[in-house]
């Protein structure tokens, strides 16, 4: 009976092993080099995700930390304040339907309730235009953390962008934000390109 039971157990890891390979195969990174006639040569991303890829370029010198099992790639700035993370997330199956501002605040108010938000207003990525929240949250000891979320409606879902940084370094990470936010665009594959 015992040899039965460790059968069973040892499948049951195989397959959640399985599973979990699997998750990590359609959620991956790429690193490309591109030339970039106003900034040189420069290491750019290519995230494959299920049957999509997108591109961009991430904030130079920033530390790369990829999370498949949460669709997420997350940057780290290089004096370890801030952090720059895009998320690619599964919408409801509402398929051709924007959804309304509203919603979207309340997605956001819902994800970050100990948060006040300072100001929404529309972004634009290469891959087309989103939502962006400013939003401020005090934490321990009367210290102020600013947010920046960018949704940006893409197939089957949303790109998230999440810039968690110190209010003192607003403008030049604000920056690095914009350039990521609008590099980002769907990339076609091989066998989408016509010869």
């Amino acid at each position: 009976m015992r040899n039965r039971r460790d059968k069973g157990l040892f499948l049951g890891l195989c397959l959640l092993w399985a599973g979990l390979a699997s998750a990590a195969d359609d959620f991956r990174l790429l690193t490309v080099p591109r030339h970039i006639p106003e900034r040189g040569n420069v290491n750019s991303y290519v995230l494959l995700c299920e049957s999509n890829r997108y591109s961009f370029i991430p904030p130079a010198g920033w530390f790369v930390r990829v999370e498949a099992a949460q669709r997420s790639v997350i940057f780290t700035s290089r004096d370890h304040t801030a952090t720059l993370s895009l998320t690619m997330a599964e919408a409801p199956a509402q398929t051709g339907v924007e959804p309304k501002p509203e919603a979207l605040r309340e997605l956001v108010e819902g994800r970050f309730p100990e948060a006040r938000v300072v100001q929404e207003f529309g972004c634009h990525s290469g891959a087309g235009s989103g939502k962006a929240f400013d939003l401020e949250q005090t934490v321990k000891s009367n210290k102020v953390v600013a947010r920046r979320l960018a949704l940006v409606p893409v197939s089957k879902g949303r790109a998230e962008f999440l810039l968690v940084y110190p209010p003192q370094k607003t403008a030049a990470l604000h920056a690095a934000f914009g350039n990521m936010l609008t590099s980002f665009r769907p990339e076609r594959g091989p066998e989408d390109r016509k010869e």
